[in-house]
């Protein structure tokens, strides 16, 4: 990939970004003389490990122009393609106008700008797959394990360190955030959701967020908890070839 590149997600399979303000911004690349990848699903592209983000990490300089910043990192530390935030410029979509953000950019030249446009393929799981699914913020996990033993779908597993992680991101439900609303750190973030708060990546205090989005066990499921959650443990095979 050519130097200075920019990365923008057009957030095909959410409703949290305006279509206007995603095609302003498009528009507005075409005139920034940098080469501009536009990817139809940044979580899509995480879940198949495009090459493409290893390419962004790898850059001396790069853009990247998605949703909040912490769910952006997650995202590309799950693929294998960690940013360093000393050479990316991270330009929040969810929070910012399109004028903001094409503001912000510096342009490489008046002329057009060389736009690569990646597939939308989604995610290599068979049939359609929404790419919805968590990533953790490992500067807030501390590793107690909750979201491992709570989710039914088998999205995490640990490592060979013993560190929990998000192993099958397509087991995930869609549009189940339950394991970040148990998380006692705030750690788990799901980039998709339709809410500004610490569990889609808004900014926020550490120190105060699993305040605002935590609940207990008991509020989830009612008074009978447990029983509900032994009836659950019960038939997980019901869902052994099943995407979500």
């Amino acid at each position: 990939m050519q130097t200075d590149p920019i990365l923008m997600c057009a957030c095909s399979h959410a409703d949290v970004i305006p279509e206007e303000k995603k095609r302003a911004v498009a528009a507005g690349l075409e005139r920034c003389g940098r080469p501009v990848v536009i990817a139809p699903d940044l979580c899509g592209c995480a879940a198949r490990r495009d090459p493409v983000l290893r390419e962004i990490a790898d850059a001396a300089r790069a853009t990247v122009i998605a949703c909040h910043p912490r769910a952006v990192h997650g995202l590309f530390a799950w693929a294998g393609a960690p940013l360093d935030p000393a050479r990316v410029q991270f330009l929040d979509m969810r929070a910012e106008s399109a004028a903001t953000l094409l503001a912000a950019i510096t342009c490489g030249s008046d002329t057009p700008a060389a736009i690569q446009r990646e597939p939308d393929t989604a995610a290599s799981v068979g049939d359609f797959w929404r790419p919805w699914f968590p990533v953790i913020d490992y500067a807030r996990c501390v590793n107690c394990r909750q979201c491992l033993e709570f989710c039914l779908f088998g999205v995490y597993e640990t490592d060979a360190d013993g560190r929990v992680a998000v192993r099958h991101p397509d087991h995930c439900k869609n549009n189940c955030p339950a394991c970040a609303r148990l998380c006692p750190q705030a750690a788990i973030l799901f980039p998709k959701i339709d809410e500004e708060s610490p569990v889609s990546g808004a900014p926020d205090d550490a120190a105060s967020a699993a305040g605002k989005v935590r609940l207990t066990r008991e509020q989830l499921f009612g008074a009978n908890v447990l029983d509900k959650l032994r009836a659950r443990q019960q038939r997980p095979s019901l869902l052994k070839n099943e995407h979500y």
